[in-house]
């Protein structure tokens, strides 16, 4: 697609780099500190959080921490924007919680 736009480049990732970690370099690079933070601190909570998201979303963030080092070393770059990403996180799961009806029993 990009060959057909005129104007339009891709820089393509690093060899090794992991597709979450090359999406939110170019989130970062393309759009500044606050596109980062919105796109992947908050556009990516789903509506609707079940148990398989949590697993999913578990994985994932156990494996770019354990296995993947182009990760590791961005979020040394960018430790700040990270953290303030899941604060925001866990501010929005505090007010989700809040507002919820209460959990009733099943049976």
């Amino acid at each position: 697609v990009s060959q057909a736009l005129p104007g339009w480049t891709v820089k393509l990732p690093a060899p090794g780099m992991d597709a979450i970690t090359w999406m939110g370099q170019t989130v970062y690079e393309s759009g500044g500190a606050l596109a980062f933070v919105l796109f992947t601190g908050v556009s990516i909570l789903p509506l609707k959080l079940t148990l398989g998201d949590c697993i999913t979303r578990g994985v994932a963030a156990f494996y770019l921490r354990a296995r993947s080092r182009s990760f590791r070393k961005w979020v040394d770059r960018i430790e700040s924007l990270h953290l303030l990403t899941w604060v925001l996180r866990a501010g929005l799961l505090a007010a989700a919680l809040r507002i919820a009806p209460p959990l009733t029993a099943l049976g």
